[in-house]
């Protein structure tokens, strides 16, 4: 976080935009990256306590916030929903998540259960197309006019029939034309 960001933050009391839900399965949130992407240790439901690993490393957790057509979520980047994201931001011929970049990401379901009793972990597809070409990949130096346009569209969930894509990659399901012609021009 930049030190007019972490300013803001401490001054307004917020720690920023609302974070994404993913309540059921076939729900995508989609935007265009904005602002800085935010690497930071996750945090103890409940009590906020910092969270580490056996070892005592911290658990890291990447921060993202989307514009996407009903204001600034953040998602926040960690467990399953980290390596869908890595897969996508692979196929796009990327290593890293690029600000005026576009991400999609579902909640496609859940895995199998840890144990008797305990929902398995949420597991999730994502799409990622890096900034257009020709756009300066560093927010802050392209021209705000010359903004990147977002291939995928928002769809609420539960989506009504849903189409499956016929990319071996991708698990889940992709509601839209557009986000179809989206993943197509990607595969």
């Amino acid at each position: 976080m930049s030190n007019i960001n972490a300013s803001a933050a401490f001054l307004t009391g917020g720690g920023g935009a609302p974070a994404a839900k993913f309540p059921v399965p076939n729900t995508t949130v989609t935007g265009t990256i904005v602002g800085d992407i935010e690497l930071m240790q996750q945090r103890e439901f409940g009590t906020g306590a910092p969270l580490t690993w056996g070892d005592g490393k911290p658990k890291l957790q990447l921060i993202v916030t989307l514009k996407t057509p009903t204001g600034e979520q953040r998602v926040f980047v960690k467990g399953q929903m980290r390596t869908a994201i890595a897969a996508a931001v692979k196929r796009a011929g990327r290593t890293q998540l690029d600000p005026g970049g576009s991400l999609s990401v579902t909640y496609v379901g859940n895995g199998e259960p840890a144990r008797p009793g305990i929902s398995g972990a949420k597991q999730y597809s994502a799409v990622y197309a890096p900034p257009a070409s020709g756009q300066a990949e560093v927010l802050g130096t392209a021209p705000a006019a010359a903004g990147p346009v977002n291939p995928f569209p928002v769809t609420a969930a539960p989506a009504p029939n849903p189409v499956t894509v016929g990319n071996p990659f991708l698990t889940g399901t992709v509601t839209t034309p557009e986000a179809q012609a989206a993943l197509a021009a990607l595969s």
